[in-house]
């Protein structure tokens, strides 16, 4: 028998369903991306091996098939989870089940908890995540990085790094420096050169993806940038982490806008499914 939940309760109703069946075929998208990433091996395994075969890095596809398969992992727990909230949400709505909305209220209400938390500990303790960030940078540069010819995930990660956002270490080149994998000496021409910062802190770099063979650098014009750097030639002064921190607050304004829409979104569906809760009775007067 149908419950009567006023004019409230069923624009409360349409709410909680449109926004939990677009967040359902969300987490369905992200499980099924999940799924296909872990049980279709051959196939992502097949497109990993053409693209290293083409910059001739095979020895790296046990190592990127790794990071997928923890990837889908994460994708298809994120995925169950989602579809599972949004399911509790969009049935209880539909129905007026007490019993479902209450829980999907609850996960809900966590859920807003953990985001308000986390935005308050990100400020309340910026100094001493930056730090331990910056110093877990420097420590990986440190022990991981092999260079401009280093051909390990890592050190290709880095060098694209110092491409992309046009910097030099976390601070600047100096941590570098400390990397004890860096080779800096090369023969050049028949001439011995000294690296003071990496090939990949230059500016302009004229490639699109790091090198890695021997013959990267093929004459000792190329790399004055690297063994005499200046502000006009490379950006070994800039650090890496002060670039990406400039590329987040270029686009603050619209994470901040996101997030605030996604909490209050939240808050309303919370607020939707108690009214339904507390007004969707049974004739005999009991809930559900």
């Amino acid at each position: 028998m149908g419950r009567e939940i006023g004019a409230c309760g069923r624009i409360g109703q349409v709410v909680l369903v449109i926004v939990n069946i677009i967040f359902g075929i969300l987490g369905l998208a992200i499980l099924v991306s999940g799924a296909l990433l872990k049980f279709k091996e051959n196939l992502v395994n097949g497109y990993v091996s053409d693209f290293l075969r083409q910059i001739q890095l095979q020895h790296l596809e046990t190592d990127l098939v790794s990071v997928i398969s923890t990837v889908a992992i994460i994708c298809i727990c994120v995925g169950v989870f989602v579809f599972l909230l949004s399911m509790f949400g969009c049935c209880g709505a539909c129905c007026q089940q007490k019993i479902l909305l209450t829980s999907y209220a609850i996960v809900v209400l966590l859920i807003l908890g953990a985001q308000i938390a986390a935005i308050v500990l990100t400020f309340q303790y910026k100094d001493e995540w930056q730090g331990s960030v910056k110093s877990e940078m420097k420590n990986v540069i440190k022990d991981k990085y092999n260079g401009d010819n280093g051909t390990d995930i890592i050190s290709m990660g880095i060098n694209a790094a110092f491409m992309e956002f046009d910097c030099c270490g976390v601070d600047n080149y100096k941590d570098v420096e400390l990397a004890t994998g860096w080779v800096r000496t090369y023969i050049i021409d028949n001439q011995e050169v000294t690296f003071k910062a990496p090939y990949f802190c230059c500016k302009n770099v004229d490639t699109e993806t790091p090198k890695v063979d021997s013959g990267l650098f093929t004459s000792v014009n190329q790399t004055e940038c690297a063994t005499d750097p200046t502000n006009e030639n490379s950006n070994y002064k800039k650090g890496c982490f002060d670039a990406l921190e400039d590329i987040v607050m270029r686009y603050n304004a619209i994470y901040i806008g996101v997030g605030i829409a996604l909490m209050l979104l939240e808050i309303f569906c919370v607020i939707f499914a108690c009214f339904i809760c507390c007004k969707g009775r049974e004739p005999e007067g009991k809930y559900v």
